[in-house]
């Protein structure tokens, strides 16, 4: 079952006042461990960018 966020937003207030619907157990998870994936992503690209700079800067003072 593909739910749009638009979906998953309404389903997720239709929960909190309906409690007698199916409760989504795994979808929370899922986004968290995307969430984390992303973070880390982000990180490392971060991470590289600045390290590749900070090379540059002193293979930069070494040359010159």
């Amino acid at each position: 079952m593909v739910r749009t966020r638009w979906e998953g937003a309404i389903w997720h207030s239709n929960m909190a006042t309906n409690p007698s619907l199916p409760p989504i157990s795994r979808r929370p998870i899922i986004m968290l461990i995307i969430m984390l994936i992303l973070g880390i992503a982000i990180g490392l690209l971060v991470g590289f960018v600045v390290l590749v700079v900070a090379l540059a800067k002193i293979g930069g003072s070494f040359l010159s």
